[in-house]
Order: C-alpha cells, then structure tokens, then sequence
C-alpha cells in the first residue's frame, strides 16, 4: 500500500492563511492591552490609535500584492510565496517584544506602525501567492479551485 503525503503547495497556502488571520486575531484580543501599554493618550484615545495601526496594516495588504506578485513573475511563485510566509511571521514575534511606552518613549508606538505595515505586506503577498500557486497546481481544473 502506497501512502502519499499531501502536495506541499497545498500544506504551504494553508499554513500561510493560517498566519494571516492568528496575527489579525491576536492584534484584536490584545488591543486593549497595546493601548495601556504602548501609548501616553487615555485609555480611549489610545484604543482609537491601536485600531488606527491595526487598519494601516489592512491598507498596505495592496502594496504587498503589488510588490509580491511582480516579484513572483520573475523570481517564481514559489519562492516569492515562502518569503511573504517567513515576513509574516517576523513582526508577529517582534511585536511581542516591543518595549513599554514607559520604557522608549514614543519608539514604541512607532515600531508597532512600523511592524504592523511590514506585516500587511506580507500579507497581501502571502494571500496573492497563494491564490497563484493554488491556481497552477491543477491548470485543468482552475475554475473549481477557489
């Protein structure tokens, strides 16, 4: 009896959307907590700006699908699908380690703009790439994929 693993492309794209949406998830749970921590404002004010990151994130998805998809037309689908997988999981580790406002100051809400867009870039290259690879895995079956 012959056992086949499933298609690495497949286990691939779903490990990425899987990111994605772990990094959207915990960002939203621990909105209150990176307010109290990482800005001067009041509690409310602060929550407004967290979200406002949160959005800037969502916004630069487009760059990413932009930047990835040209960079997988002459580097490789593949390859370019790997890289916004690895980048989408860097600032997720990062914003865990990001130091209290207490701390550096206004650097704190800063790095977590600055990973927060790097992580809407990857995003958007991860859910593009992905949409590619799954689309050229079965060339004659493409318009039941998705």
């Amino acid at each position: 009896m012959h056992i086949t693993s499933p298609p690495n492309k497949h286990f691939r794209t779903a490990f990425g959307n899987l990111i994605e949406w772990y990094d959207f998830g915990l960002y939203g749970y621990l909105a209150h907590f990176l307010s109290k921590h990482l800005l001067p404002a009041p509690e409310t004010h602060s929550l407004v700006i967290i979200f406002l990151i949160f959005a800037s994130g969502i916004v630069s998805r487009l760059l990413g699908g932009i930047v990835f998809s040209h960079w997988g037309d002459t580097h490789g689908r593949q390859r370019a699908l790997n890289f916004s997988i690895l980048i989408m999981t860097l600032p997720t580790v990062m914003m865990g380690l990001i130091p209290s406002y207490q701390t550096i100051g206004l650097l704190a809400p800063f790095l977590l703009l600055l990973l927060r867009i790097i992580q809407g870039i990857s995003a958007g290259g991860q859910y593009s790439g992905a949409l590619t690879v799954l689309g050229d895995a079965n060339p004659n079956r493409r318009a039941r994929q998705c």
